[in-house]
């Protein structure tokens, strides 16, 4: 009977899925790239949605239903923002690569100035704020409105933050620029 439960959910949230994929279709002309941007920005939703239902300790049904509607307003988000760009592959990959950096560099930076035995909680939120930075970062860089993105400036410094994980436990982070 569990099986079966399972089963027609998920058959009823993939019909759900390709009606939705129709209906928007119908109205758009989105570019690969500006599908990749809308899947990027949900599984940002999916993130925050997990760190949300660890956070207040959700039960298994609530824990789905709460990462699968802040996996929608993720989608729903990324619709709106791909409304009137055109990214190409190329651009959305940058985009995907920027949102797991984001992530990864969230939960790493917190992990160099956190005590040892902290649980897992804070890392989530960590990494789920760095995703959303890292996306909303190469969107507005790549998507022509920055100004940045439109003046070509070569010459401009570049920062970094460069982990250090030396031996014996020594941890930190420094400050590298190239002129």
């Amino acid at each position: 009977g569990q099986a079966r439960r399972i089963g027609a959910t998920a058959l009823l949230g993939t019909t759900a899925g390709l009606a939705g994929g129709y209906w928007l279709e119908r109205d758009r002309d989105n570019t690969w790239g500006d599908a990749e941007v809308m899947r990027a920005s949900g599984l940002v939703g999916v993130l925050a949605g997990i760190a949300a239902a660890d956070g207040f300790n959700a039960r298994d049904r609530q824990t789905a239903a709460t990462i699968m509607v802040a996996g929608l307003a993720g989608t729903v988000i990324g619709d709106r923002l791909v409304a009137r760009t055109d990214f190409s592959v190329g651009q959305s990959v940058l985009v995907d690569l920027s949102t797991a950096a984001g992530g990864l560099a969230g939960a790493g930076l917190l992990y160099l100035v956190s005590p040892r035995d902290w649980s897992e909680r804070p890392f989530l939120v960590a990494a789920t704020l760095g995703a959303a930075g890292g996306l909303t970062a190469s969107y507005l860089m790549l998507d022509g409105r920055s100004p940045r993105a439109t003046a070509g400036d070569s010459d401009a410094p570049h920062y970094s933050l460069i982990p250090m994980l030396g031996s014996g436990g020594v941890r930190g982070v420094t400050l590298g620029a190239g002129f």
